[in-house]
C-alpha cells in the first residue's frame, strides 16, 4: 500500500527505512520515512505519497527534522513529529506543511524537566498535552498544552531497570479510555500499565521478545507488538475478569474519625516486638525509629539497626521485610544504613528517609531495592544534598519534605525532581530566634502547606507558613527544657487531628502531649513506661502507636470516646453581665478577702494586695504583694488557694516572685504575672509550680531588650504585653513569642510632664484600636496615646495638679 518492495529510494513512490505511522479511520496513512528525514500522507491505492513534514534533508532548522522514530497525528490532520536527534517534538500544521513549530524540548540533550533526550513514541491526549517516551532518559514525561518544561509521569530519571518503576529504553506509547498510559518497555520485553504520576507500573504483558519496537492497541483493545528482530507481530489478547479476581488487591480501609471527647489508655499494648529484648528475626526490633500505615492497616517500621523495613498486617505479630534485606548497612539501592523515618502512600509505596546514605529512597513493596528521590549525594549542605536527618513527610503528590537536623533546615524535594531541594524552613544557621532552628527533628504538613517542626533543640515546635521566612512557636518554650505542661524535653514526633490538636511526642519526658496550636500549655494524654521513644503516628482506628525505641517495641495506646458530659471537663465560662447605662455603687462595701489591718500568710489573709482579677468561671485571682505570691478565690469564699509563687519569701527562681503587682489571667486559665523587681513578666498555669519567663528576665536596665521597675501591663488578645515601665518613663510592647526586645510604643523621652514624655506611669488600657490608655502617675493625669503617635493627648486630671 506504500513504498516499493525491495528498493530503498527518495521519490514520493519509495521509502527509506520507515519506523513509524498513524493511519486515519478512512485508512489514510501517515509514514515517517526515517533515512528521508520527511513524513508522507499515503492514501491506499495511490502510487505514492506527498510529504507533510520535513523532506529538506537532515538538520536542524524547523524547515526539516532529523533521524525520527515517532509519530502522533491528531482529527485535524496536524502531525507531531517526535525528532530523537534533535531531543525536541515539532508540531506540522496540516495547512502548513513546509515549517514546523516546536512543541516540546529543543534544548539540547540533558535530562532536566525541560530537555529531552532521544524521544521516540509519543501520544497527544484529549486536552492537547503529549506524552513522551522519553528513551534516553528512561521515562515518560507529560507535556501540557503550551508549557515549557515537562513532568515526569512514568519511570525513574536516567535509572535503567526492571523494576516496577523503572523502565529500560522504552520505545512506544498509547492511552485508554481510563487514563492508563501502556509503555513498551524494549529492553525488559514487557508492556507496563501505568497511571500517570504513580509511582509504579503494573507488568500487563510480557513475553520471549527480541527487540520490540512498536505497540499499539486495536479496536478490541488487544495490545498489539511489533516484534521487529523476530519478523514477526503479536497480538495479547484482552480477557475481562470479573471484578471478584482474587487478583485484586483488598480493599482500602477508612479513617475512623476521632471522637471529640477522646481519651487514651493509660496503660500500653506492645504491637511490635518484645520489650527490652533486641534481635533481627521477625518477630523482634533493634531500635526502632519510626512507623507508618497505608490504606489497607498494614503497619511499616522502621528498624534503625537492622537496617530494614518489617511490615506487620493489621493484628499479626510477625513482620515481614519489605525493605533492606541484608541485616547490614549499605550504600546500595538495596541496602540501607541506619533509616530514621518513613512516610507511607495509601497504595503502600515507601519513602525511606536512609539517614546514613544521606538520601530518600522510594520503594515498592515487593521490590528488592529503592531508588533515589533526594539527596544521595553526599553529607553537605547544598541543596543537591542533605546532611544528617531523622524527620520526613510525604505529601499527597509524592512531594517529600525533608527535616535536616545538622543543616538545621527543612527542604522540599518536588516530586519528579530529585536533583536538588528547597528551602522552606530554617536554614539560617542554628539558633532560637523565629527565622532559625536548632536541630530540627519530625515534621508534619498540614493541608494549608503549613510546616509543624519539632525543633528539637530548642525544645518547641514551630509552624512555619507558606512561603514565610520566619516561624512561630505553637507548643512548648524556646530553650526551656521541663516537665511542666508548657515544656518539652527533647520533643521527636509530631501529627495532627482533625480537629488542629497537635500531639507530640516528648521523648525525654517519656509522654505524649496534646497541643492546640498556640495555647499557653499541653494537656498529657498518655504517660507510661516509656524508653527514649522516637516515633509517633495515629492508626487509622484513632489509637496513638509509638516507637518506644529503647525498649526495642512498638506500643499502641487505644482510643475511647467518652460521654460529652465527663467530670473532667471545664464548667462552662459564665456570661459577663453587662454594665446598665445608668449604673451607681452601694457606698459601703462587703469584704470578700482578707481581713481589715490584719496582715498574714495565711489561706484567709494578705499583706499588701496590689490588684485583682477574674477568670471567665468566676474565680478572683489577687496579687498578694507582700506575700510575693496569687491567691486564688473561689465565688463565696474568702479562703484562697495559692495558685503561683509557692514560697512565702521573694526570690528570683521561677517558682518564687519578688514584689508582683500586675496580674492577668486568659480564657484557659493561664495567669501572666508582672514580677517587679525580677524585671520580668511570667506565664504560669495552675496547678504547675514553676512559670516560664516569657519577658525580659535580664536584670533591670534601659535598653529595650530589658525592663526597668514596672507596676502595670496590658495582655491584649494576641497576647502581646504592654509594660509600664515606671523606672523608665516608658511604655513598651513585646510581642507574643518574643522576647529578644521589646518595641518602644509611648514615651521614652525622659521624665517629664510635656505631651511627649510621661513621668512614673503606672496602670495601662489598651483599646480596639492599639491606643493606650496610660495612667501617668507622677503627672497626676491620664494620658491618651494613639497607636502610632509620638504624642500623647491628656484625657483625665490636670497636669502636675493634685487635688
Amino acid at each position: 500500500v506504500a513504498g516499493s518492495t525491495g528498493s530503498a529510494g527518495s521519490s514520493r513512490a519509495q521509502l527509506y527505512y520507515p519506523t513509524a505511522m498513524s493511519v486515519t479511520k478512512n485508512g489514510t496513512m501517515f509514514i515517517m520515512d526515517t533515512s528521508n528525514y520527511r513524513v508522507l500522507r499515503w492514501q491506499v491505492g495511490d502510487t505514492l505519497g506527498y510529504v507533510v513534514a520535513g523532506g529538506n534533508g537532515n538538520g536542524g532548522a524547523f524547515t526539516q527534522i532529523t533521524t525520527s522514530y515517532g509519530l502522533f497525528v491528531d482529527n485535524q490532520y496536524n502531525v507531531y513529529v517526535s525528532e530523537n536527534a534533535n531531543h525536541r517534538i515539532t508540531k506540522w500544521l496540516s495547512a502548513n506543511p513546509t515549517t514546523g513549530v516546536l512543541i516540546a524540548g529543543g534544548n539540547g540533550a540533558g535530562n532536566t524537566a525541560e530537555k529531552l533526550n532521544l524521544p521516540w513514541g509519543i501520544y497527544l491526549d484529549s486536552t492537547g498535552g503529549l506524552y513522551i517516551v522519553d528513551r534516553g532518559n528512561h521515562r515518560v514525561q507529560y507535556w501540557a498544552y503550551r508549557a515549557s518544561f515537562g513532568l515526569t509521569v512514568a519511570g525513574s530519571t536516567s535509572d535503567p531497570g526492571p523494576w516496577s518503576y523503572q523502565f529500560n529504553n522504552p520505545t512506544s506509547i498509547t492511552q485508554d479510555i481510563y487514563g492508563y498510559i501502556y509503555i513498551m518497555d524494549f529492553t525488559n520485553e514487557r508492556i507496563q500499565k501505568w497511571f500517570p504520576g504513580a509511582p509504579f507500573g503494573v507488568t500487563v504483558a510480557a513475553t520471549n521478545m527480541y527487540y520490540p519496537y512498536g505497540m499499539t492497541m486495536d479496536p478490541f483493545g488487544n495490545l498489539i507488538i511489533a516484534d521487529t528482530y523476530y519478523h514477526r507481530v503479536i497480538s495479547f489478547g484482552l480477557t475481562c475478569p470479573a471484578p471478584t479476581s482474587t487478583t485484586s488487591a483488598p480493599a482500602t480501609q477508612a479513617i475512623v474519625p476521632l471522637c471529640p471527647t477522646a481519651t487514651w489508655n493509660q496503660t500500653s499494648t506492645t504491637i511490635a516486638g518484645s520489650i527490652s529484648a533486641a534481635g533481627s528475626t521477625s518477630t523482634l526490633l533493634y531500635f526502632p525509629y519510626d512507623i507508618d500505615f497505608d490504606a489497607y492497616g498494614n503497619m511499616y517500621v522502621v528498624d534503625y539497626y537492622n537496617h530494614r523495613i518489617q511490615k506487620y498486617p493489621f493484628g499479626v505479630y510477625i513482620g515481614t521485610t519489605v525493605a533492606g534485606f541484608s541485616l547490614g548497612s549499605g550504600g546500595s539501592r538495596s541496602e540501607l544504613y541506619y533509616p530514621t523515618s518513613i512516610s507511607v502512600s495509601k497504595n503502600g509505596t515507601m519513602f525511606i528517609l536512609d539517614r546514613s546514605n544521606y538520601r530518600v529512597l522510594r520503594w515498592q513493596v515487593g521490590d528488592t531495592l529503592g531508588y533515589i528521590v533526594a539527596g544521595g549525594n553526599g553529607n553537605g549542605g547544598a541543596f543537591t544534598q542533605i546532611g544528617i536527618s531523622y524527620g520526613i513527610f510525604a505529601d499527597e503528590q509524592y512531594n517529600i519534605y525533608i527535616s535536616e537536623q545538622t543543616n538545621h533546615r527543612v527542604t522540599l524535594w518536588f516530586n519528579g525532581n530529585t536533583t536538588v531541594g528547597t528551602l522552606v524552613a530554617g536554614g539560617n544557621g542554628q539558633g532560637n530566634t523565629a527565622e532559625k532552628l536548632n536541630s530540627p527533628w519530625g515534621v508534619y504538613v498540614d493541608s494549608n502547606q503549613s510546616i509543624y517542626v519539632v525543633d528539637r533543640g530548642n525544645h518547641r515546635v514551630q509552624k512555619w507558613g507558606a512561603g514565610v521566612n520566619g516561624g512561630l512557636t505553637v507548643a512548648g518554650s524556646t530553650s526551656d527544657p521541663g516537665s511542666w505542661s508548657y515544656q518539652f524535653n527533647n520533643p521527636t514526633a509530631v501529627t495532627l487531628d482533625q480537629y488542629g490538636y497537635l500531639y507530640i511526642l516528648d521523648s525525654g519526658n517519656n509522654r505524649i502531649q496534646k497541643w492546640y496550636p498556640g495555647a499557653s500549655y499541653g494537656t498529657t494524654v498518655t504517660s507510661g513506661s516509656l524508653s527514649s521513644p522516637i516515633g509517633l503516628k495515629f492508626d487509622r482506628l484513632g489509637n496513638l502507636i509509638v516507637a518506644d525505641t529503647s525498649y526495642h517495641r512498638v506500643v499502641s495506646y487505644s482510643v475511647m470516646c467518652p460521654a460529652t458530659t465527663t467530670t473532667t471537663t471545664l464548667p462552662p465560662p459564665q456570661t459577663r453581665v453587662p454594665l446598665c447605662a445608668t449604673a451607681i455603687w452601694n457606698s459601703s462595701f462587703t469584704m470578700v478577702a482578707g481581713s481589715t489591718s490584719s496582715p498574714g500568710s495565711t489561706s484567709t489573709l494578705l499583706s499588701s494586695p496590689y490588684g485583682l482579677t477574674f477568670d471567665g468561671y468566676g474565680y478572683m485571682y489577687v496579687i498578694d504583694y507582700g506575700n510575693h505570691r496569687i491567691q486564688r478565690f473561689q465565688q463565696g469564699s474568702n479562703i484562697g488557694s495559692t495558685v503561683a509563687g509557692l514560697n512565702p519569701s521573694s526570690g528570683s527562681g521561677r517558682s518564687e516572685f519578688n514584689g508582683p503587682s500586675a496580674l492577668y489571667v486568659d480564657s484557659s486559665q493561664t495567669m501572666y504575672v508582672l514580677d517587679t523587681y525580677n524585671y520580668r513578666v511570667m506565664k504560669w498555669q495552675i496547678g504547675d509550680t514553676i512559670g516560664t519567663v516569657i519577658v525580659n528576665g535580664r536584670g533591670s536596665g534601659s535598653t529595650f531588650d530589658k525592663i526597668g521597675r514596672s507596676h502595670g501591663f496590658f495582655v491584649d488578645t494576641n497576647y502581646n504585653i504592654y509594660i509600664s515601665e515606671f523606672g523608665n518613663h516608658r511604655v513598651t510592647l513585646w510581642y507574643n513569642g518574643n522576647n529578644t526586645a521589646g518595641l518602644l510604643v509611648a514615651g521614652g523621652n525622659g521624665q517629664g510632664s510635656t505631651a511627649e514624655k510621661l513621668n512614673s506611669p503606672w496602670g495601662i488600657y489598651v483599646d480596639n484600636t492599639s491606643g493606650i490608655y496610660i495612667v501617668d502617675q507622677g503627672n497626676h493625669r491620664v494620658q491618651y496615646w494613639p497607636s502610632g503617635a509620638s504624642v500623647a493627648t491628656t484625657v483625665a486630671g490636670t497636669t502636675g495638679s493634685v487635688g
